[in-house]
């Protein structure tokens, strides 16, 4: 009744209880966690996320924007069809630039620097999503290369490889994607200096395996040589708030 309304009131301690479970993931495991500013942006808690991940991951130039001016630590955009306008400002933004296709990253290559890090996503071509039309890896799929065509050429000029194919899920099914794909990307760990295993992992849930999650991601940094980051998003504000309303 304190509120006006419609209002999303959200509990700052349940944050940092949630802020806190991701931190000891990532320290005991070695892993970078960015928060996935797509599935919470409430920026007035911007300070209070600084003080646990390591930076945030962009869906496009008002993200960005809005990654630069609230937040602190390093800022990854990823945009499946990015504007040749916004280019140069994402750019100048963002310390992880991740484009969907070889030709995407080629259409762009003019506009890069040193100053930004490249990324590549792949589509894993193996299906995982609860619900058919959310699958980024359902059949016919533009989101991400799909791993069987990737060639050595491909990773010239890039740094790491994110892929993407949970939502809402625990680790099970984040193991079964990385034992279907790791074969097929294996030989080109030595070209990589990261790997972001992308978004849905809901980490801060009662029930979700942490302690598996942490000796896998050791596995996987340990095996590739790569860096590891993850981007969760929802399960930075899971259970954290609620929507008033009235009529």
């Amino acid at each position: 009744n304190r509120v006006p309304t419609p209002a999303f009131v959200v509990d700052e301690i349940a944050i940092r209880h949630n802020l806190a479970i991701l931190a000891d993931v990532k320290t005991r495991s070695g892993a970078k966690i960015l928060c996935a500013m797509k599935a919470f942006s409430m920026w007035e808690l911007a300070p209070v996320i600084g003080e646990y991940l390591d930076g945030v991951c962009t869906s496009g130039l008002w993200e960005a924007r809005l990654a630069k001016s609230k937040y602190r630590g390093e800022i990854a955009t990823y945009c499946a069809g990015y504007k040749e306008a916004d280019m140069a400002e994402i750019i100048s933004i963002s310390d992880h630039l991740i484009f969907n296709s070889p030709g995407q990253h080629l259409r762009f290559a003019s506009f890069l620097n040193d100053s930004v890090d490249v990324g590549l996503r792949i589509n894993p071509e193996h299906t995982e999503g609860e619900v058919a039309k959310y699958d980024p890896c359902s059949p016919g799929s533009r989101l991400g290369f799909p791993v069987s065509q990737l060639q050595s050429e491909h990773l010239h000029g890039v740094s790491g490889l994110h892929f993407h194919t949970l939502c809402e899920q625990d680790f099970a099914p984040l193991k079964r994607t990385w034992q279907s794909l790791k074969p097929k990307i294996a030989p080109y760990f030595r070209q990589l200096q990261w790997i972001n295993l992308g978004g849905g992992h809901h980490i801060t849930r009662a029930d979700y395996q942490r302690d598996e999650l942490v000796e896998f991601i050791k596995e996987v940094r340990a095996e590739t040589g790569c860096e590891v980051y993850l981007e969760p998003g929802e399960a930075v504000a899971l259970d954290a708030g609620i929507l008033v309303g009235e009529i």
